[in-house]
């Protein structure tokens, strides 16, 4: 009877640990490593409506990059 009891008590207290093994360490690892992996994706704007998207800057053709040095910098 005594030895049931032992083991059952040593089988809850595993069953703890294992339980806080994963609220304490392995959730916040896991959502911080989910957070990364949202973080590379790019990301998606979404506009309200009359809002206009952002302008992109041109892009250089590769005929005219070679022959035009890029502007100076501004500080």
């Amino acid at each position: 009877m005594t030895r049931s009891l032992e083991a059952e008590a040593i089988d809850d207290a595993l069953d703890l640990f294992a339980l806080l093994m994963a609220t304490r360490l392995i959730s916040p690892a896991r959502r911080k490593a989910s957070g990364d992996r949202l973080a590379m994706l790019p990301r998606q704007v979404v506009l309200t409506e009359g809002e206009r998207p952002p302008s992109t800057p041109p892009t250089p053709s590769t005929s005219c990059a070679s022959s035009t040095s890029p502007p100076p910098l501004r500080r």
